[in-house]
């Protein structure tokens, strides 16, 4: 016969450590963080010399402590010396983010999701970047690291003046009738840019979520890039978009000359002929 086991009956400051913990989880619930939304603003404001409006804040816990801060109806304007088109109009916008990386002073955002968002991103050659609300004048190191994105109906012009680069992405829900089978393939992307004078343009099939810096999680990635008469094609599997840490994907590169590659074109190449190259890259 097993003996019952008997769990020790918590003592009085347990008790009193249980009923706190309980009592903050329900003011957290019921709190309306809209109280702190006009203050976020002006703060904002203040900091950037910049419009910035916020239709609605609100804060989720968790009970691993990692927050997600959800806005709606945001408008920011753009800094003086950038394009005259809003810094950003947003319809949503999340982020999670752990308490530990604030405290460390290097943010993390493990999950950004924008819905409805027009992000309007330029960087000079000096290192003035116009997303920079509370320090704008600061040039250094970037301090907030994106891990995953959801860009839901988004459009983003994203500007290098230093490296003379700039590209404007545009997502949207794929039709189930484009997948081919694959339910994996759920977003377009639809993008146009130059890179050193000479222009591209092409189109990407992949997930809801991308994973772009130091996650090491897969998202299918299915497009091409043209320039000019060169094509560059990929299909398969890639972590870290940004920086890729891993990737498994049957790649096929075209064109009539070497030195026609342009934006994919890493080191100079002498002109050749017409050549076709396809892999399987992991």
């Amino acid at each position: 016969m097993i003996p019952a086991l008997r769990l020790p009956r918590p003592g009085t400051k347990t008790k009193i450590l249980l009923g706190l913990c309980i009592a903050i989880a329900v003011v957290v619930a019921l709190f309306d963080w809209n109280w702190f939304r006009r203050p976020l603003e002006q703060y904002l404001i203040d900091r950037s010399h910049r419009e910035v409006r916020i239709g609605e804040l609100n804060v989720n816990f968790h009970w691993s402590l990692v927050p997600t801060v959800r806005v709606r109806d945001v408008f920011i304007e753009n800094a003086p010396w950038a394009d005259k088109r809003a810094a950003a109009i947003v319809g949503e916008a999340s982020f999670t983010f752990s308490l530990r990386s604030l405290w460390e002073g290097r943010p993390v955002i493990s999950r950004l999701v924008l819905i409805d968002a027009d992000i309007d991103m330029e960087r000079q050659a000096d290192g003035l970047r116009n997303w920079r609300l509370r320090d704008p004048e600061y040039r250094g190191p970037g301090k907030v690291r994106v891990m995953r994105l959801e860009a839901q109906r988004t459009r983003i012009r994203f500007v290098r003046r230093d490296v003379d680069f700039e590209i404007v992405a545009a997502s949207g829900p794929l039709d189930p009738t484009t997948r081919n089978n694959d339910a994996t393939l759920s977003t377009r992307i639809a993008f146009v840019g130059e890179f050193r004078g000479v222009k591209f343009s092409g189109e990407a099939l992949a997930g809801e979520r991308l994973t772009l810096l130091g996650t090491r999680e897969f998202f299918p990635l299915r497009g091409h890039m043209v320039s000019g008469k060169s094509r560059f094609d990929i299909d398969g599997s890639i972590a870290d978009l940004f920086m890729p840490s891993a990737t498994d994907a049957k790649v096929r590169l075209a064109g009539p000359s070497l030195a026609e590659l342009g934006p994919l074109r890493f080191v100079a190449l002498p002109a050749s002929r017409p050549y076709e190259v396809e892999a399987r890259l992991q």
